[in-house]
């Protein structure tokens, strides 16, 4: 068996917020060139984790080990001197600076403090260039990173992380929105980095990642970090199994009568015609394929083709065009993490981020907002309070503000876009369960999703879309599913699911 070298070791972490324990107890080691990947739902700790191991913050309790040496005084100085560099989510880069120069700045913290670099601007110059063309960026030295995509944002703090001389790199969950594209440049970028001796924590939700560059898996829960798999010995299963078996029930579905027609989308036209409804107390999932199903949906609500689309809400016919800016005023609200910027506000509380204009006007008294608040942020395991700061809160928890915001909109008609997207497993549930609540209330929801497992788990019916093109219709009783897969496949979409999918 292989000695381990552990250049860096956390052993029995303790870290409170007030009297919220986040970790508890927690131990864990990082080798040289290896990746440990750590697993974990929102709000588990994974961050602070990674935050007290940069230094960013102090841990309450416990040892910082640095080549098996003690480290009592450990921050970011600390840190960085030891090279131990932290990339998350959130880009460390100076949106208006120009590529070369923000390499060219964060060689400052390089921790042999000669700035050899800095000093030979060609040297500096042709790495960049030269990383540029080895993955294919669509930038110059000379581009300004506010006009670079989220993807080459990372792949540029990896290598922030390579010229600033990482020992130990520390990876946030940076591969949440990224596409298949830039995941598989910095799966060769960590491979890259791993190969030249760097040890890598890397934080992640996206199991596709975690398989293709984690040489250890751990899982985080109720702070302890708790060994999954080892040296790579591990496969998908396996790690589902370990990771999320108390919460691998399927999405349930609810039988209810359903009510009036909410809402149709009627296409006129030769050989293009199909009709969408929806009506109270009913979830329509949509499937799209080759491509998402929401911008289908989209166009076809807010077309100005009003000719050849007809769209009737509440059984009232529009004859002028939707925009999507106007929606909540028909009674229709949407909820896509694309339009999540628009309504979430930096610097503000949890609560005014939470509560939507239609409660704030109806609920007068601060100590009731306060409850509601509260109600959703115990559902969705929020691990907050009304009143703390939103910017506090992780991207994964603020998806889950976002959600709630949406859900306590007034209105009878919700088209949901991919709303577990980076969301983990467990609070998957709880979501799950709120849009059950809401049918029971009679609301109309449209499930638009790229999970087949989701969409045949809790809709009352399927609808399959290719482009603005509606092209089937399906119950999701035993043979209909049945049904359906067999038409996916015919059409060539990916109808990979996990083997408890429901009949």
């Amino acid at each position: 068996m292989q000695q381990k070298n552990p250049i860096i070791q956390m052993r029995n972490i303790t870290m409170r917020f007030g009297d919220n324990l986040v970790l508890n107890d927690s131990s864990i080691e990082l080798e040289r060139g290896t990746t440990h990947c750590l697993m974990g739902y929102n709000g588990s700790g994974k961050s602070t984790l990674a935050r007290i191991l940069s230094g960013e913050q102090a841990a309450t309790g416990g040892t910082i080990l640095f080549d098996s040496a003690p480290c009592p005084e450990w921050d970011t100085v600390r840190a960085v001197g030891h090279g131990v560099v932290l990339v998350s989510g959130y880009s460390c880069l100076l949106p208006h600076g120009t590529v070369y120069q923000n390499m060219q700045y964060s060689l400052v913290a390089n921790k042999q403090g000669t700035f050899s670099l800095f000093n030979q601007r060609r040297r500096l110059l042709d790495e960049i260039t030269d990383f540029i063309r080895r993955y294919t960026m669509q930038c110059t030295p000379r581009t300004p990173v506010l006009d670079l995509s989220n993807g080459d944002r990372v792949l540029l703090e990896l290598l922030r992380a390579k010229l600033m001389g990482v020992s130990v790199l520390l990876v946030d969950e940076i591969d949440m929105v990224l596409g298949a594209r830039h995941k598989k440049r910095i799966g060769r970028m960590i491979g890259e980095l791993k190969a030249q001796g760097t040890a890598i924590l890397y934080i992640s939700h996206k199991l596709d990642m975690v398989l293709s560059v984690a040489d250890r898996v751990s899982l985080m829960q109720y702070g302890k970090v708790i060994p999954v798999a080892e040296e790579r010995s591990f496969a998908e299963n396996d790690i589902v199994r370990a990771f999320f078996s108390h919460s691998l029930e399927r999405p349930p579905r609810l039988h209810k009568n359903t009510g009036e027609q909410l809402l149709a989308v009627e296409r006129i036209g030769k050989g293009a015609e199909f009709l969408l409804e929806l009506f109270e107390g009913e979830i329509v999932g949509v499937y799209g394929m080759g491509t998402s199903g929401g911008s289908g949906v989209y166009h076809l609500l807010f077309s100005e083709d009003t000719s050849h689309t007809e769209v009737r809400v509440y059984g009232r016919r529009r004859t002028r065009p939707m925009r999507m800016d106007s929606a909540l005023e028909n009674g229709i609200v949407l909820m896509s993490s694309a339009l999540m910027h628009l309504t979430i506000f930096s610097g503000y509380s949890v609560r005014q981020n939470m509560l939507p204009f239609n409660i704030v006007k109806r609920v007068r008294s601060e100590q009731r907002r306060n409850e509601i608040c509260q109600r959703y942020i115990n559902i969705l395991n929020i691990r907050t309070t009304p009143g703390a700061d939103f910017d506090t809160l992780s991207l994964g928890q603020q998806r889950k503000v976002f959600f709630a915001r949406n859900i306590l909109s007034k209105g009878d008609i919700f088209i949901f876009d991919n709303p577990t997207d980076s969301i983990d497993s467990i609070s998957k549930i709880d979501i799950y369960n709120i849009i059950n609540e809401m049918k029971i209330q009679g609301k109309g929801i449209l499930l638009i999703s790229n999970d087949l497992q989701e969409i045949m788990g809790i809709s009352d019916r399927i609808i399959t879309m290719r482009g603005q093109q509606i092209t089937g219709c399906f119950e999701t009783n035993r043979n209909s599913s049945k049904k359906l897969l067999e038409y996916l496949k015919k059409e060539g979409a990916d109808t990979a699911l996990p083997s408890d999918a429901p009949d």
